[in-house]
């Protein structure tokens, strides 16, 4: 497997993950294929769970005082049915969690699947204009842009797959 195949198939699978978490609750709805938002709520379809900020404003908090669950969510809600009427329900993703570091809450919400997926956008835009490159100097990149596609590679160090030739210069 050569840097480009490695690139694209990891870029690939970090897309496929984030479609993955982008599914409505209900079983027979599709994915949404911008992918959804996350946050921490008080409850299932309870309200968000207020975040740090950076430089942190609460330095060593928690996300919330232990005894208190808190549920991972989507921001965005879909009408369901139930034995009274229509409602509006986002997608829950945890059951139920005690106590978490705040500054470890942030990072999850901020790397919910719709912003994963639009840096997958990015990144294959990205490996498109190296393979211009190739195409422009007869197979042959320039050393930016062999730079650029090491750098591509980087954040996929512990793969398998991943060779320490590619790694940048």
């Amino acid at each position: 497997m050569d840097i480009e195949a490695f690139v694209r198939a990891r870029i690939e699978e970090d897309a496929a993950w984030a479609r993955a978490c982008s599914v409505p609750p209900a079983e027979d709805d599709a994915e949404i294929p911008a992918g959804v938002h996350w946050e921490w709520t008080t409850a299932p379809e309870g309200t968000a769970v207020r975040l740090p900020t950076l430089p942190f404003d609460d330095v060593g908090a928690s996300l919330k005082a232990p005894g208190t669950l808190v549920w991972l969510s989507t921001k965005e809600k879909w009408p369901r049915e139930d034995e009274d009427g229509t409602y509006e329900a986002s997608g829950a993703y945890a059951e139920g969690i005690h106590l978490m570091d705040a500054a470890a809450a942030a990072h999850i919400a901020r790397h919910h699947p719709a912003r994963v997926l639009l840096e997958a956008q990015a990144k294959l835009a990205l490996l498109e204009m190296v393979l211009a490159d190739q195409n422009v100097n007869g197979g042959q990149n320039s050393p930016q842009w062999n730079q650029v596609m090491r750098l591509l590679a980087l954040p996929y160090r512990k793969h398998k797959d991943y060779r320490q030739a590619w790694a940048p210069r």
